[in-house]
């Protein structure tokens, strides 16, 4: 089954313009609260983004649809919803999604185990669980997402320095430093993730730049629904980041890509 982009972008661009009854990460700086602080409507230990379990499974069962070698979420729907709908099993050091701000942000870092010709989170649903609700399982070289603030503020300001076997975005460490360094290097009025170490720490450690009436990664919504529409733009075996602003918001489906532009197609990598 091929990823549904239309149905991806329908959710992403409407994220923020749902119903009562929706599905939404923050339509108000009172419900972003809530979810930072509280991960929206807790019921016996399971975690939802939404407010119901059934528009949950709706919207990330359908949210993308996994292609054979493509860039997905987990290996099935059931694993996705799985993962997600239990993903949080607090601990008094753990790492949640909720407990602040800071510790929200880790929902961006990924724990990526590789195979060859794919960009997942996880290979396994017992990795993606291992990882996902017991990450405070630390190793030597400080490869975690967030036991603490300071934990993941050190991740992800020493993510482009993992060995390799390590947890990367990218196929090699080679990309992830340029992934990481050089991702998305954003206008004035953008939201990047990585100009030098201290944006993306910046970035990281207070990523959202509220008004009154949305959440958002970037300074402005317009940003926020171009960015996160076409931020992902799958050809064949491809999953880029895109570098600029320009590139992501250009709306087109699939876009020229710059011979320094980091991506990978089966058989070569550059």
């Amino acid at each position: 089954m091929g990823l549904d982009m239309e149905i991806f972008v329908q959710f992403v661009t409407h994220i923020n313009h749902v119903d009562k009854e929706g599905c939404y990460w923050c339509r108000s700086v009172v419900v972003l609260v809530q979810f930072v602080t509280h991960v929206i409507y807790l019921d016996e230990a399971v975690c939802y983004w939404c407010r119901s379990v059934e528009f949950f499974v709706q919207c990330m069962t359908l949210i993308i649809h996994l292609v054979e070698d493509g860039c997905y979420w987990c290996h099935s729907v059931e694993v996705l919803v799985q993962c997600i709908t239990h993903i949080i099993h607090l601990v008094e050091d753990g790492c949640y999604w909720c407990r602040s701000v800071e510790v929200l942000v880790q929902f961006v870092t990924h724990i990526i185990h590789l195979v060859e010709d794919g960009c997942y989170w996880c290979r396994s649903v017992e990795v993606l669980v291992q990882c996902m609700t017991h990450i405070i399982h630390l190793d030597e070289d400080g490869r975690y997402w967030c036991r603490s603030v300071e934990v993941f503020v050190q991740c992800l300001t020493h993510i482009i320095h993992l060995e390799k076997g390590g947890c990367y975005w990218c196929r090699s460490v080679e990309v992830l430093v340029q992934c990481i360094t050089h991702i998305i290097h954003l206008e004035e009025e953008g939201c990047y993730w990585c100009r030098s170490v201290e944006v993306l720490v910046q970035c990281m450690t207070q990523i959202i730049h509220l008004e009154e009436e949305g959440c958002y990664w970037c300074r402005s919504v317009e940003v926020f629904v171009q960015c996160m529409t076409h931020i992902i733009h799958l050809e064949e075996d491809v999953c880029y980041w895109y570098r600029s602003v320009q590139g992501a918001c250009a709306g087109q489906r699939m876009l020229p890509v710059p011979e320094d532009t980091i991506h990978w197609k089966k058989g070569y990598k550059n």
